[in-house]
């Protein structure tokens, strides 16, 4: 069996703030343009999701993707 490293990737504001404003959530995107840093770790990101009651997939639902 062999052991992989998970790495954290740090995101922009901007993509975030793209993606939030594509699912139709222009509130919390202007939100996270004015308190998320830039870049944006991680663990900020989903922290910062969390906050606002956002989960990945309400956020694909409300994209129209699917798993």
């Amino acid at each position: 069996m062999t052991w992989k490293k998970a790495v954290s990737v740090d995101l922009s504001r901007q993509q975030i703030v793209k993606q939030l404003r594509r699912a139709g959530l222009n509130e919390i995107a202007g939100t996270a343009e004015t308190e998320l840093p830039d870049p944006v770790p991680a663990k900020v990101a989903e922290q910062f999701c969390a906050a606002e009651g956002l989960s990945t997939s309400m956020l694909m639902d409300r994209m129209g993707g699917s798993p």
